[in-house]
Parts: structure tokens; C-alpha cells; sequence
């Protein structure tokens, strides 16, 4: 009977051990999504517009206004 308690704690601490990897894993694609939301919001708003057609200035100034009222958003929701 022993044996069979001590196998069924081994399952329960594989499982919590896999749950934690899982959360961790989810934890660093949040984290690196984050990082290349970041990293496109900076190049949309640092790229330089003057040899672009107007349909593509009209695109990125209205990323570029998303991205503020984003930020913006944020701010005030702290």
C-alpha cells in the first residue's frame, strides 16, 4: 500500500512539475510578445514617411495614433 502512495505522490509532483513548465512556457511567449509589440510599435513610429505613397503615410500616421492612444490608456489606467 506504500508503494502505491509513494507512486501516486510521484505522479502528483510529476504533474505539478509539467503545470509549472506549462505556466513558465506561456509566461515567455507573453513576455517575447510583449517585447515584439514593442519592438513594431517603435518602428512604426520612428519610420521615416517622406518616400512613401499618401495611402501608406494615411496607414502608418494611423498606427501611429493607435499606438498613442494605447500608451495613453495605459498611463491613465495606473
Amino acid at each position: 500500500m506504500n508503494s502505491m502512495a509513494s507512486g501516486t505522490s510521484e505522479v502528483g509532483n510529476a504533474f505539478l512539475k509539467l503545470l509549472d513548465k506549462a505556466f513558465e512556457d506561456k509566461s515567455h511567449k507573453k513576455i517575447i510578445g510583449e517585447e515584439k509589440l514593442k519592438i513594431q510599435q517603435d518602428r512604426i513610429t520612428t519610420m521615416d514617411i517622406s518616400s512613401m505613397t499618401l495611402d501608406q503615410v494615411a496607414y502608418i500616421e494611423h498606427k501611429r495614433v493607435e499606438i498613442l492612444q494605447k500608451i495613453l490608456e495605459e498611463s491613465s489606467a495606473r
